[in-house]
């Protein structure tokens, strides 16, 4: 009799045991491992977007694709939610791929709308010194409108540095490539004296730009096709 009571009390703790497992099924776990895969693609993509866009043009798509995943995630948890509550089989489980989906959403918004921000200032800052030596050997150049870089200034730019004639060509602007894109362009412009100045021929030709001023006569400038 009470070897009897001691399988029986064993054979709960098991069962237990065993529910404690099924806090979540598989369709839980496929959930949120999508949710992890898509939200890790997308802030690798906006981190190293600079680097990555040259040679993989769907970065955007891939982005833009990370959010679609996370909102199907919530979508379909909220879904399941409610046909379990509907049929009276609540199960804690069902919540998680939503709060996974949730927080991943919100730190992906968070780091993908800083990240070109951050990726440019603080390249700059780290060689401003470069910056300025690059613009030096720049001002001994003779005037044409897309210069090269020599090898040790080389990876300031993405390609040529484009040059422009402005104020009736009393000052040679200079901006260093950061981004080719096929609706912008992007770069760090150099305006000869402390304070940059957003001349007519710089934006000239193109439908609207943005800029952040960087001091020392720098910006980081956008122009927009």
């Amino acid at each position: 009799m009470d070897k009897k009571c001691v399988n029986t009390e064993a054979g709960k703790s098991n069962d237990g045991k065993a529910g404690a497992k099924r806090k979540t099924d598989r369709l839980d776990r496929v959930l949120i491992a999508l949710a992890l895969l898509s939200a890790a693609a997308g802030m690798v993509c906006a981190v190293y977007y600079y680097d990555i866009y040259p040679v993989f043009h769907a970065a955007d798509a891939v982005i833009i694709a990370s959010f679609c995943v996370l909102a199907a995630v919530l979508a379909v948890s909220i879904f399941r939610l409610i046909v379990h509550m509907s049929s009276g089989r609540f199960r804690a489980g069902v919540l998680i791929p939503a709060a996974v989906a949730i927080v991943l959403g919100a730190v992906s918004f968070f780091v993908c709308s800083s990240a070109d921000r951050w990726t440019v200032v603080n390249g700059f800052d780290k060689n401003r010194a470069r910056y300025n030596a690059a613009a030096e050997y720049l001002a001994q150049q003779p005037y044409s409108k897309e210069s090269e870089l020599p090898a040790e200034y080389a990876d300031l730019s993405r390609g040529s540095v484009k040059r422009v004639e402005c104020a009736g060509g009393k000052y040679i602007c200079s901006i260093f490539t950061l981004l080719e894109h096929e609706n912008r362009f992007e770069g760090i412009l150099y305006v000869p004296g402390n304070t940059p100045v957003i001349y007519y021929e710089i934006t000239n030709g193109w439908s609207s730009y943005a800029y952040e001023d960087l001091g020392g006569g720098y910006a980081w400038i956008v122009l927009y096709k």
